[in-house]
């Protein structure tokens, strides 16, 4: 019993860090199905950012929306205050425009909720107030490049294509745990690359993503608006793509340790509640690989921690009979104190290569607990609606 468990969760553990990515990047090259362009006129377009506790952003979101290289008329920013404060207000008035008919800057539009009531009743709000054909959803803190609304919409001018998601570039900054925060988003975006590649992405980056306005549906309380929306434009029969071009730069997102789990607690109890939703695209019969992809690289890699746990636990157990679990529970114990090595002030001083590497096995370590509480929670039914988002030393902490 103990090798049969031992085999499944090794197979449980390596089918989303290792046998996915090998087989979709595969497909990916075998059958590529790319989006047809087509030369059009650029859509209207409504950039949507809610913020919460956040007006120190209100002035550099400006800033980027103004230096975007997309026609002004065809352009708006909807600035969406999930509460109602002094700071925002004041922020809000030095930057909103209405330009005239003879004025060519881009229109800038800021209102508040009133009560703080979570950011999907937000985006539900602000989408009633957008003029767009596309609506583009930004946090406070993405940094837009000056070509990324170009490079966003761009996949829009094929009709089979209801939803695109953008780049996330994390930027040169003293953040913890940057180096392998980076080396995380890099694995995620290749991943994103072949999905799209094939048809579909599985995921989104709520950094930077956009939806046609016709099939915005709008999102429910308690899941991860980014991953809701991507599903609900697949489950509608369109391909949600991926757009490498349209980047936004954005501090490194866990500020330390803590933040890690408390984000990924959140992230994964959320984006599995928005999963049970969306439950139909796990049929195959209607949504045929993307079942089993939307399973695997989803639903598989949140049981990642308690699939590591458990090969930990059997390999312990059948090491002292056999060669191969001894070795395999050696590598993962080795690979757990490279992790706690981390830790060590001295390391760095050592041996930079040896330093990034106990960085990324501690910070995959630290995410697997996330994981793993966010699982739990859940499974208790836990429904997280609002919270405060930490995106500075003094924003929202």
């Amino acid at each position: 019993m103990a090798r049969l468990i031992f085999f499944l969760c090794l197979f449980g553990a390596a089918a989303p860090l290792l046998l996915y990515p090998a087989v979709v990047g595969l497909a990916a090259r075998l059958r590529p199905r790319p989006w047809t362009p087509r030369n059009l006129p650029p859509p209207m377009v409504s950039v949507i950012t809610v913020m919460r506790d956040a007006a120190a952003f209100v002035a550099p979101a400006a800033a980027h929306f103004r230096a975007l290289d997309y026609p002004a008329e065809k352009r708006e920013l909807l600035l969406y205050e999930d509460g109602q404060s002094e700071a925002f207000a004041a922020a809000a008035a030095a930057v909103t425009t209405t330009p005239t008919a003879s004025d060519d800057a881009p229109r800038i539009v800021a209102a508040s909720g009133g009560a703080y009531q979570g950011k999907a009743r937000c985006l539900g709000q602000a989408t009633a107030l957008a003029r767009g054909d596309i609506l583009v959803f930004a946090d406070a803190d993405s940094a837009l490049s000056p070509d990324a609304l170009t490079e966003l919409v761009r996949p829009f001018a094929d009709p089979a294509v209801g939803g695109v998601c953008g780049r996330r570039v994390i930027g040169r900054d003293a953040g913890k745990l940057h180096q392998a925060q980076s080396a995380y988003f890099d694995f995620d975006r290749a991943i994103k690359e072949a999905e799209s590649r094939l048809g579909s992405l599985t995921s989104n980056d709520g950094k930077l993503y956009a939806v046609r306005r016709a099939v915005f549906r709008g999102i429910p309380d308690g899941v991860t608006d980014d991953l809701y929306a991507c599903l609900d434009v697949v489950r509608q029969g369109l391909r949600f793509v991926y757009a490498p071009g349209a980047v936004a730069t954005v501090r490194t997102p866990s500020r330390d340790e803590a933040h890690e789990v408390e984000r990924r607690r959140r992230i994964v109890c959320r984006s599995l509640r928005g999963m049970r939703l969306c439950r139909e695209l796990l049929d195959p019969r209607r949504f045929g690989w993307y079942a089993p992809a939307l399973f695997v690289n989803k639903a598989l890699r949140r049981g990642l921690p308690f699939f590591l746990a458990g090969v930990f636990v059997t390999s312990t157990v059948l090491a002292p009979g056999s060669r191969l679990f001894a070795l395999v529970f050696l590598g993962q114990l080795g690979l757990l104190l490279l992790a706690l090595s981390h830790l060590s002030a001295g390391l760095a001083r050592r041996s930079k290569k040896l330093a990034r590497l106990a960085e990324t096995a501690w910070y995959f370590l630290v995410g697997n607990l996330g994981t793993a509480l966010g699982v739990l929670d859940f499974a208790r039914g836990r429904v997280i609606v609002a919270w405060t988002p930490k995106k500075g030393e003094k924003e929202g902490t």
